[in-house]
């Protein structure tokens, strides 16, 4: 199946089997914010493969950016088979859920019928890459498999190859197939809705994918590294989530997230000890996407006025009640 281009965008546009990290996206529908992601992946990382899989909505998003583009249509052959084993234990839309559960599948069609080797990069589509991914990925691939965000969040994900994504693929269907592995999800599920469950809190506020790469980093910790940890990382942070986690380890400016100090055009947190940690990528989750046109720093010609605007506005009722909040002592969705 060959990526959709046209004769404006072909040059710009690297063939998915072309060497290199591919940097993978996958996005139901159209949103203004995936736009910006998109842009500011490409500022960070010219020369790298971005590939979005995507439906019509967004089609037309892709050629304007210059990104390759593959109907997610075509590979959702295992994603329809899961779907007959789903069972829906969230808050969240069961479309909406059940789509989270079905992209990994999706991306593992993907790579098997476009014959995708080595390793990948998966991107959420409300995120920031502030940095040469590759570059990033080549320090792990020798000593993990794939990375997470914190202990749940699949936001940025490197996988060594396509024998870590097939495995995910399967440890999720067998938690769904496997009548005591699905028991033991609504369990957990049940029981943190009244009290706390120790570690396994932060994975059952609702059972989604998050659960599953929260599950899959437990059974594997050795194999996956978190890429929120500096410590690990050492070059700098891929943020779990803009207003939740690394309470203590950095400063914040409530209610708004952490604050951001610019150096030679790129973003740090500041420690308590003022210490500056670059940020590799930011993830803006919930409430958190009305912010990213102000940390945006792709190229702001090829944002249409009329979606610009849109997110500037958006910004500015955000800060207002955002200043409302502070004070009268309220705290932020991050949902």
């Amino acid at each position: 199946m060959e990526g959709f281009q046209t004769t404006k965008h072909k040059k710009q546009i690297k063939a998915v089997n072309d060497s290199g990290l591919p940097i993978i996206y996958i996005h139901k529908g159209y949103c203004p914010y995936l736009r910006l992601s998109l842009l500011q992946a490409k500022k960070t990382n010219p020369d790298t493969r971005l590939i979005l899989l995507g439906d019509g909505p967004n089609k037309r998003l892709a050629q304007e950016v210059g990104v390759a583009f593959y109907p997610f249509e075509n590979y959702f052959s295992a994603a329809t088979n899961f779907e007959t084993i789903y069972r829906h234990n969230s808050a969240n839309g069961y479309h909406y859920e059940l789509f989270c559960f079905q992209r990994w599948f999706v991306l593992n069609e993907f790579l098997a019928k476009e014959k995708i080797t080595g390793h990948f990069f998966y991107n959420d589509s409300d995120t920031f890459l502030f940095c040469d991914a590759a570059a990033v990925v080549k320090e792990f691939t020798q000593h993990y498999d794939l990375s997470i965000c914190g202990t749940i969040a699949p936001c940025f994900v490197f996988f060594k190859s396509a024998d870590a994504l097939r495995e995910l693929c399967s440890f999720i269907t067998y938690q769904y197939a496997d009548p005591e592995a699905y028991d033991f999800l609504v369990e957990n599920f049940k029981k943190r809705q009244n009290q706390p469950i120790g570690d396994l809190h932060a994975m059952f506020e609702t059972v989604s994918d998050m659960t599953m790469f929260g599950l899959f980093y437990k059974k594997n910790a050795n194999r996956i590294i978190n890429l929120s940890d500096y410590a690990v990382v050492k070059k700098g942070v891929f943020e779990e989530n803009h207003y939740f986690g690394f309470q203590q380890e950095y400063r914040s400016r409530f209610p708004f997230g952490r604050q951001i100090k610019w150096r030679d055009g790129k973003p740090h947190y500041l420690t308590p000890a003022n210490e500056l940690v670059p940020v590799l990528g930011f993830h803006f989750q919930g409430h958190a996407k009305r912010e990213m046109i102000k940390i945006f720093r792709g190229s702001r010609k090829a944002v249409p006025k009329s979606e610009y605007w849109k997110h500037q506005k958006n910004l500015y009722r955000f800060l207002l009640s955002g200043f409302k909040r502070r004070l009268t002592g309220q705290t932020i969705h991050t949902a």
